[in-house]
């Protein structure tokens, strides 16, 4: 049986309006993820902005170091400190962040540069995936660091532990 015009109609709209997903591109064996999907690297790739892995950014990352808690959220240099707020309280309830920052992610064993979270939208889970290149600012702290290696600081929400990340790709998820 065929919808009613109307009801037919409103299907084309929906389905004109909805982004299509760009077809994977494959990647070459032992490669990280980048994520062609996301929609801002574009538009931060300006000025001193560089995209860097946590590797690129301190020795030894780690997704979650010592449990998630209010006191890994930082905010950088975006005015978004609702989305910090709601962020600290989530880390409140373990079992909710759970179901948002999916468990068994990290930057050793199967890592492959894809992180996947989950947000509540419209009645639902929908799972994100992005890559972990985040925006970034080269600093120099004096001339020794100089000749060591280069550091990066975090543009955006960050822990105050220089090697935790999750609240980085919390934000960079929920952007996409």
């Amino acid at each position: 049986m065929e919808p009613p015009p109307a009801q037919r109609q409103h299907s084309v709209v929906l389905e004109q309006n909805v982004p299509r997903a760009r077809a994977p591109q494959s990647e070459p064996p032992d490669s990280l993820f980048i994520d062609s999907n996301f929609p801002w690297e574009e538009e931060l790739h300006v000025g001193c902005i560089e995209w860097r892995r946590p590797q690129e950014i301190c020795a030894k990352p780690r997704f979650i170091l010592d449990g998630a808690t209010r006191m890994d959220v930082c905010q950088g240099k975006l005015s978004n400190c609702w989305f910090l707020s709601a962020v600290a309280c989530l880390s409140l309830y373990p079992q909710l962040l759970e179901k948002v920052v999916l468990p068994g992610q990290d930057f050793v064993g199967a890592y492959d540069g894809k992180f996947r979270f989950q947000f509540w939208q419209y009645g639902q889970w929908v799972l994100v995936e992005i890559d972990d290149r985040l925006p970034t600012v080269r600093i120099q702290r004096n001339e020794e660091a100089a000749h060591n290696r280069e550091e990066y600081e975090l543009l955006f929400m960050h822990s105050w532990k220089k090697d935790e990340f999750w609240s980085s790709l919390l934000e960079k998820a929920y952007a996409k």
